[in-house]
């Protein structure tokens, strides 16, 4: 999907902002579940931690009622992503381990 991209999954968050009014007010009235999902895919792709202060700081100027828990989530899972891939970063730094991990590509 467009979310598995980097650029992709940036282009899906500028997406959400840019139809942010018309996409709430389709789904919250039928599902505000439904809205919380299509928030996650739209902003939870992107495994950066200045992303994730931008998705923070735009849901506390635009608050979205009965989706502050997960939009919270989203953002935690965001930085726990980031902090994932930081780690990985260093381990490629070291040549034994960039061995180990070329050695899975098919």
């Amino acid at each position: 999907g467009v979310s598995s991209d980097p650029e992709g999954a940036k282009l899906a968050w500028r997406w959400f902002i840019q139809r942010r009014r018309s996409i709430i007010a389709r789904l919250k009235g039928a599902n505000v579940r439904l809205l919380g999902l299509v928030i996650q895919l739209a902003a939870g792709s992107v495994p950066d931690k200045g992303h994730a202060n931008a998705v923070e700081a735009f849901f506390q100027q635009h608050p979205v009622q009965g989706l502050e828990r997960s939009i919270a989530q989203v953002v935690e899972s965001i930085r726990t992503d980031a902090k994932f891939v930081v780690r990985l970063e260093d381990a490629m730094q070291d040549e034994e381990m960039k061995d180990l991990l070329l050695s899975f590509e098919l």
